[in-house]
């Protein structure tokens, strides 16, 4: 009975490991949108109202964005807001601009929209032997993209998406002492952390 037991078990685990095998290719990471542009050159451009609090930072968001496409992707991403300031007689035809004087095939447009920063919200945890207060900032946003395909003049993908990122900050008082991780939050961290909470989420990135 004993060995019958056995061997059954070792026929369950023997299925297992064959089911994972089988399944497996199947359970590999999703293509990602940008996957499938290797090689090319592209041109990205991030959008931000003027009224938006996210305005201030629109250069830094769109360097962050632009390096992490190169550091993580077989692409040439290209700012064409850097070349047209030299050629305002393409102003409002951006790709065109893109498309005849930077000789790129694609723009991927970004629009930031709704961005909301939370002032530090306090929350306290008062125990026996205990007490540990918060303050929790967090930001939230809404993000639309198209990518166009700039000879043809036909949108390739858009889509939308939500993001959000928090920052804590602590004070802790034990029995081992008084710890404080105390740091006025970073709007700008809050605001690039969210913007890349959406688009991983659109499946471009």
């Amino acid at each position: 009975m004993y060995t019958m037991g056995k061997r059954l078990r070792f026929s369950w685990l023997f299925l297992f490991v064959f089911a994972i095998i089988l399944f497996c290719p199947g359970c590999e990471e999703e293509e990602k949108i940008l996957d499938q542009f290797t090689g090319e050159r592209i041109g990205l451009v991030l959008n931000i109202p003027e009224y938006s609090d996210a305005f201030y930072y629109q250069a830094q968001l769109e360097t962050a964005l632009i390096n992490y496409i190169d550091r993580n992707y077989d692409l040439e991403v290209v700012n064409p807001r850097l070349f047209l300031k030299r050629k305002p007689q393409w102003e409002g035809q951006l790709p065109e601009f893109c498309r005849d004087e930077l000789g790129l095939d694609y723009l991927l447009t970004i629009d930031l929209e709704s961005v909301v920063i939370n002032e530090p919200n306090p929350r306290m945890d008062l125990r026996a032997q205990s007490f540990k207060f918060k303050l929790i900032t967090t930001c939230s946003l809404s993000l639309a993209y198209t990518f166009e395909n700039l000879n043809t003049g036909g949108i390739l993908y858009y889509g939308q998406s939500n993001g959000s990122s928090r920052k804590e900050n602590e004070v802790k008082v034990g029995e081992s002492g008084v710890r404080f991780d105390i740091e006025g939050p970073n709007y700008y961290d809050l605001i690039e952390n969210a913007m890349f909470h959406a688009l991983y989420r659109t499946g471009l990135l």
